[in-house]
């Protein structure tokens, strides 16, 4: 299978005030893996995912604090989260993110 989506084609989700997701392989296309464009400004959150998750940092800084431990990514740095992992997500970013299976398929 080869499926194409086009920047024009990708469905952004607010997530909130100062971030949205860029959705382009989403669960309907694929249930194994999804990916999405983040971009935050001055963002900080709570992040509890069900799948597992790649960070790749476009541009700005990501922070992620994971049980106390501070970790910053800079642009081209990424990290990979397991599944059920809780942290806390801030900074201002661009992020690629790629979720296994896809984002939303746990969920009911």
């Amino acid at each position: 299978m080869l499926k194409v989506i086009r920047k024009s084609e990708a469905r952004e989700r607010r997530i909130a005030e100062n971030k949205s997701a860029f959705n382009y392989i989403t669960k309907d296309i694929s249930p194994e893996v999804s990916l999405a464009v983040i971009e935050g400004s001055d963002f900080k959150g709570e992040i509890n995912i069900t799948e597992d998750r790649i960070y790749f940092v476009l541009s700005g800084s990501l922070i992620l604090n994971l049980n106390g431990e501070e970790i910053i990514l800079y642009p081209e740095d990424s990290c990979l989260i397991s599944r059920g992992t809780k942290y806390i997500m801030s900074g201002t970013f661009k992020v690629i993110t790629v979720d296994q299976p896809a984002h939303g398929i746990n969920k009911k």
